[in-house]
């Protein structure tokens, strides 16, 4: 199975201000890329002008992760356009200079610097595209925005095989939703979780009562809950499509951000999912996921939520 990991946020504060934490993070982050042939590859993009950016405006991400890369792995962009924290100097959504066009001319700078390896695709979580006040659906998740983005690909991107998409669970067809989250899916109704639970610290939502824990390096086992289930759905199985797994532990803080986000709420994420397995069973689950559903290709979300277990 081809695999994949996704990259959605950066967070401590030494990570944008001091050199060496973010050359830690970054350095450890592609040593797990290396050493188990992941072949595509996320990084969280903020704005370079913000305060949540300065590691780009630096030069970090180049020079530690971007072009650290093995050659058979290809680096995206998990952009942060969110429309209710526009970039810096950004114009209105939708229009010329707006976040998503500022986000795409500093990829088309990367792309067009010698010596960098280049940015061949682009996620973005659907969930946080939506413009304030006017519901899920509006804004860059929408038609429109999906045309939008594409005019911006058009003008700033040279590679014909880039390709960009969103993460999610709708299978609306202008949602291009390739990403796709295989958790909370059903999973975890008979213990009761919610996710206004699990942003709580619900012991619900957290071993032994979910069902990632019930099943705990039992891939067979785990694939007879609604998750299993899911995964019957024979588009999961095309070329695009990346089913996403999640190796979030909210009950054992040991992930790969704990040395920076110790004080952040949710630093190794919601719930107790398949962060609580060790490795080698999780491997041995999306080997079976290949192997009973035919599904060639997954995504791991997310790499700050890794067990520290996984990267030693």
């Amino acid at each position: 199975m081809k695999i994949g990991i996704w990259h959605e946020g950066l967070v401590g504060k030494d990570l944008q201000i001091v050199e060496t934490s973010f050359q830690t993070y970054a350095s450890q982050y592609v040593k797990f890329i290396k050493e188990n042939n992941i072949e595509r590859a996320f990084f969280i993009m903020h704005d370079p002008n913000g305060e949540q950016g300065k590691y780009l405006k630096n030069g970090w991400f180049e020079k530690y992760w971007l072009n650290e890369l093995p050659s058979n792995c290809e680096a995206g962009f998990v952009i942060d356009t969110e429309p209710d924290s526009p970039w810096v100097n950004s114009n209105p959504i939708l229009t010329f200079g707006d976040s998503m066009e500022l986000a795409f001319k500093y990829i088309s700078k990367l792309n067009n610097t010698p010596g960098n390896k280049q940015i061949t695709c682009v996620g973005f979580d659907g969930e946080n595209l939506s413009e304030p006040n006017k519901g899920w659906g509006t804004g860059y998740y929408s038609t429109n925005g999906v045309n939008w983005i594409n005019s911006m690909v058009s003008k700033y991107i040279n590679s014909p095989d880039f390709d960009w998409a969103f993460a999610g669970q709708s299978s609306h067809a202008d949602r291009l939703n390739n990403y796709r989250e295989v958790y909370w899916v059903g999973e975890m109704v008979d213990c009761g979780c919610t996710g206004v639970l699990a942003k709580k610290n619900s012991k619900k939502c957290q071993c032994p009562n979910t069902p990632y824990c019930t099943y705990s390096g039992d891939p067979s086992g785990i694939l007879t809950t609604p998750i299993g289930t899911y995964l019957e759905n024979p588009i999961l199985t095309g070329s695009t499509i990346w089913p996403m797994f999640s190796v979030e532990s909210s009950s054992k803080l040991d992930c790969v951000a704990m040395p920076n986000a110790k004080y952040s709420a949710h630093p190794c994420g919601l719930m107790d999912a398949f962060g609580v397995w060790d490795k080698k069973s999780f491997m041995d689950f999306l080997s079976e996921v290949e192997s009973k559903y035919g599904i060639k290709q997954a995504m791991i979300y997310e790499w700050q939520f890794i067990p520290q277990d996984w990267v030693k």
